[in-house]
């Protein structure tokens, strides 16, 4: 026999019964409003829009980079493109002509003249036109290194509309990729060097004389200090480059320290990198011309510090060139050992006999290879290699490993090209 419910009790189970389904709606409001906003947050289209720079593509044409007229034009039209939507070359001649009404454009390109079928006579113009059909060149070929490079990566994307003036790429991504991954793949300019090296033992005295010179002139007013290194200051002082730069000495059997015989003449915390650059620049005439520093392209733990290794590197041709440079591999492997990788380079004619003569004359010393001024490996040399590849790179994480492959199988970019912010689409 059923009973009524009392009107108290049911106005109760109404109120438990709208609370609950509150509740609910409200579990179902929220669930909707995160699932939306992670998938906003992992959205894997997202656009990228990379700069070619038309200023450095108009230097490398001209017969004299450093003209005075010439860089002042380039000055001043990049700062009103800041502010302006005419293209870049429409602005430089403006520029000029506001500059120097009687300039001949064709005076500054001499190479146009033999490339482009222009004269000496041709307006500005006619220069400005040619200037454009070279950069569009570039454009296609930057745009082949960094479609071959993206692929060779398994980043998975698609270029979106060309830009009419041929100075931006825009790119849309369509998988998640870490930003520094795809910055590193869109930027590097893949410039691939050999170098011969000095080591710690070799230039070791030459540091001590560049330690004394350094205190001679009071060099640590110019440093910036972390607060532990000014209460330390006075003991900074006296050795300024061995406070900064952790020197590789060995301990010999009677118990003192020695310089190893090693081209990583010591690390440094990264933050201290600045310092160190700053007191070697200030020493440089205590050092041999053919000496030059760099550092490691990948830092390295130690003791819960983040740290670098400085490289010296030697070099005897004019301007303390690198011994090869240039587009000498035909291909690059990478390698797997253990739970780690590394990159193997394998090299076509021209680099199997420079590679043959720079390892046949370092053998038990250390070459050097770097990508874009930074140190990827350094190994020592036991014999003459005449056929074959070289390791390029020491033990990587697989993306680090395939990225550089990436990069340096691919080739050098012609032009330095940036990844600009923000990322609206508005700016292409």
């Amino acid at each position: 026999m059923n009973k009524d419910i009392p009107l108290s009790r049911s106005k109760n189970i109404q109120q438990k019964s709208t609370k609950r389904i509150i509740s609910y709606l409200l579990i179902i409001i929220i669930s909707q409003f995160l699932i939306s906003s992670c998938q906003k947050k992992t959205s894997p289209a997202s656009p990228i829009i990379a700069e070619i720079s038309v200023k450095e593509i108009i230097l490398r044409l001209a017969s004299n980079p450093e003209d005075s007229l010439l860089n002042y034009c380039l000055q001043k039209t990049a700062e009103i493109k800041q502010k302006s939507n005419d293209d870049f070359y429409s602005i430089f001649e403006k520029v000029v002509l506001q500059s120097a009404p009687d300039q001949r454009l064709s005076e500054m390109f001499p190479y146009l003249i033999e490339q482009h079928q222009i004269t000496a006579l041709s307006g500005n113009d006619e220069v400005i036109r040619a200037i454009r059909s070279v950069s569009a060149d570039v454009y296609a070929n930057v745009r082949y290194i960094i479609t071959g490079r993206l692929l060779q990566s398994n980043i998975k994307f698609e270029w979106i509309k060309e830009n009419l003036n041929k100075d931006r790429l825009m790119i849309m991504l369509k998988n998640q990729a870490d930003s520094s991954r795809i910055q590193n793949l869109v930027e590097s300019k893949g410039r691939l060097e050999f170098w011969e090296t000095s080591t710690l033992k070799e230039i070791f005295s030459d540091i001590n004389e560049a330690n004394k010179y350094l205190k001679s002139i009071d060099a640590l007013k110019s440093l910036s200090l972390s607060p532990k290194q000014e209460v330390m200051r006075s003991y900074v002082d006296k050795n300024l480059l061995n406070y900064f730069l952790q020197l590789n000495l060995y301990q010999g059997d009677d118990g003192n320290y020695y310089p190893s015989d090693i081209a990583e003449i010591g690390s440094s915390v990264i933050m201290d990198t600045a310092n160190i650059n700053k007191l070697l620049s200030l020493s440089q005439k205590y050092f041999p011309r053919q000496l030059k520093f760099v550092w490691e392209r990948w830092p390295f733990e130690n003791l819960n510090s983040t740290c670098i290794n400085l490289i010296a590197l030697h070099s005897d041709l004019p301007g303390c060139a690198p011994y090869i440079q240039g587009s000498l591999l035909g291909e690059t492997r990478i390698v797997k050992q253990g739970n780690q990788y590394w990159v193997r380079g394998e090299f076509n004619i021209d680099g199997q006999q420079a590679i043959r003569r720079l390892t046949g004359r370092n053998i038990d010393r250390q070459i050097a290879i770097l990508l874009d001024g930074h140190c990827l490996y350094y190994p020592r040399i036991t014999e003459e290699i005449s056929i074959g590849g070289l390791p390029l790179t020491k033990l990587l994480e697989k993306n680090e490993a395939i990225d550089c492959s990436s990069i340096l199988s691919c080739g050098e970019l012609p032009v330095t090209v940036r990844i600009i912010r923000p990322t609206t689409g508005k700016e292409i």
